[in-house]
């Protein structure tokens, strides 16, 4: 890339930290737009998600130790994940609403793709781990039987176990991430979202490194 090109991409980086710390105090209330780095209340769209079915992952910046909240359509509280550092790299945790521990995401450091050891409890249940990039990314959770395949842009996601749609994971600029179920279940809500922090956290790993 070119220095121009590099020019326009800080400059869009420091964009999103002004409109960041400009909304820090309400990060909860209002979502930063991926490419036009607006920023909107969510409330007007977030009745476009299916009351039953869905999630929504939104990013927190006013707290340096939980990075993400998961409601449901009705903003009630399903999951707080936090992210605190560790000599070996990020662990993430997932608490639920009644602020028990549900599972633990630990990316391994020494693998050629980015892959993510998922523990619940004392038990390891099994590793994420990320196959193709380009031209659609996808990823693999062996231990679900469960296999995303991305659109070109990675803004859509289609999780298939066998030949089953199991949820759809969408990376919607004024939401955050919306995830759209199937079929609703305790176990299967969980593991969508483990999913989908997992996608996230390679998304803007890769953004990084441009």
């Amino acid at each position: 890339m070119g220095k121009i090109g590099n020019f326009a991409k800080k400059q869009a980086k420091k964009a999103v930290k002004k409109q960041i710390n400009k909304y820090s105090e309400k990060a909860t209330d209002y979502v930063i737009l991926e490419k036009t780095f607006k920023v909107l209340p969510k409330e007007k769209l977030i009745a476009q998600i299916d009351q039953k079915s869905g999630l929504v992952i939104t990013p927190v910046y006013s707290d340096d130790v939980i990075k993400y909240v998961v409601n449901d359509p009705g903003e009630k509280l399903r999951y707080l994940v936090k992210i605190k550092p560790k000599n070996s790299g990020k662990d993430i945790y997932l608490i639920n609403a009644k602020g028990e521990d549900c599972a633990v995401i630990r990316k391994k450091i020494f693998s050629l793709k980015p892959t993510f050891l998922v523990r619940a409890g004392n038990q390891t249940l099994g590793v994420i781990k990320r196959g193709r990039k380009a031209p659609k990314p996808s990823f693999r959770a062996k231990y679900l039987g469960w296999k995303a395949k991305g659109n070109f842009a990675g803004s859509i996601y289609k999780v298939m176990e066998n030949r089953k749609q199991v949820l759809t994971i969408s990376r919607d600029q004024n939401l955050g991430l919306v995830l759209d179920f199937a079929e609703v279940s305790n176990s299967n809500e969980l593991s969508g979202v483990i999913l989908a922090l997992v996608i996230d956290m390679v998304y803007i790993n890769d953004l990084q490194r441009v």
